[in-house]
């Protein structure tokens, strides 16, 4: 498991100081687990993921090395999500610009108030070995 976070993480530096991943495909890569719903930011200061209370409990006891937290109608993925940028003082966020819709982008894009840098083929690469 540690194995794939280094080679994620390997991309953060001077391009990105974190990356958003939403696919179910790239979730599945990096927490090794089938949790249908979420998103993952990965970062140097840590890695977290967010679902919602369907699969919660699923997530906490399988997604390993991640801090697990519940989203919901108070408190949902862009509020999250936005409070953990600002608390590590993120600059530049890689994103997975196929796989998230322009409604999404624009969402994530206004909530964040960063620099949105496309990642998809670095973040693809990682798997495709």
């Amino acid at each position: 498991m540690r194995d794939i976070l280094n080679k994620i993480l390997s991309l953060l530096g001077d391009e990105v100081d974190a990356i958003l991943v939403t696919s179910a495909a790239n979730c599945f890569y990096c927490t090794l687990s089938e949790v249908d719903e979420g998103v993952a930011l990965i970062t140097k200061d840590g890695c977290f993921y967010y679902t919602d209370s369907r699969y919660i409990e699923v997530a906490q006891r399988s997604v390993q090395g991640f801090t697990v937290s519940m989203v919901d109608r108070q408190n949902p993925y862009t509020k999250q999500l936005t409070q953990k940028i600002q608390d590590l003082q993120i600059q530049k966020l890689g994103y997975e610009e196929a796989s998230l819709r322009v409604s999404e982008y624009q969402t994530y894009a206004d909530a964040f108030g960063v620099q949105m840098v496309p990642i998809q083929k670095k973040l693809d690469g990682l798997r495709a070995v």
